[in-house]
């Protein structure tokens, strides 16, 4: 199952506006791993917290680590206004944080993510990233128990989406060619949602070495059947 931290690692990639989860996400969430997990909704607030098994290692014996994720979700003027904050002990003296800020007001909708990670005798590393996104023709994001879900057309015409991200500071940055590092990256997107089961979206991204002069970039599409 899902470990719970990050919002962005947290939604569906069938329902996350950018067609991949961003640098910082990939370097500091875990994914799925084999634990016990309970969560749940109060009143505006989700809450996750589990135990899960170390799948880093299968040389050496499985080892347990803790994850915990609460989220605070609140209408604020006709829109919604979402604080989360997250951590995860995964590895041998490391520790891992995450902070979130999320908004969706009509078709404007933005999310930011700070996540930083401390291990014993090492330099801490941190990275965050910037996502907004509009719906041109009108439709709001929706969320539900803690994170995302994707556009709902509300006509037969479908419903057409643009985004940008920008993504600071040590990451995965792999999908652009950098590999783990320290980078600057940018990205935009365009998303046409033709149906509840249907999306076709395509993204652009350039990234730059914070202390290399190395550049990547990545052009990706996706036809995306959900059922």
């Amino acid at each position: 199952q899902r470990v719970e931290f990050s919002l962005e690692d947290y939604t569906s990639s069938n329902d996350n506006t950018f067609l991949e989860r961003s640098a910082v996400t990939e370097a500091y969430s875990v994914g799925r791993l084999a634990g016990i997990q309970v969560k749940g909704d109060i009143d505006g607030l989700h809450y996750g917290v589990g135990l899960f098994e170390d799948g880093e290692d299968k040389t050496e014996a499985s080892e347990m680590f803790l994850a915990a994720r609460v989220a605070y979700a609140a209408d604020i003027d006709g829109g919604l206004v979402h604080v989360g904050l997250g951590s995860h002990n995964q590895g041998e003296d490391t520790l891992t944080a995450g902070l979130e800020l999320a908004g969706v007001f009509g078709p404007l909708h933005a999310q930011a993510e700070y996540m930083q990670r401390s291990i014993d005798d090492a330099d801490d590393l941190a990275g965050s990233y910037v996502q907004v996104g509009y719906v041109l023709t009108g439709e709001t994001r929706p969320y539900k128990a803690g994170k995302f879900k994707r556009i709902k057309p509300a006509s037969s015409k479908g419903a057409y989406e643009v985004v940008v991200r920008a993504t600071q500071g040590d990451g995965n940055y792999s999908d652009t060619e950098l590999g783990a590092t320290e980078a600057s990256e940018i990205g935009i997107g365009l998303n046409y949602y033709a149906n509840n089961n249907v999306r076709l979206g395509m993204s652009y991204s350039v990234a730059e070495g914070d202390a290399t002069s190395d550049e990547g970039q990545e052009f990706r599409a996706r036809a995306q059947f959900v059922f």
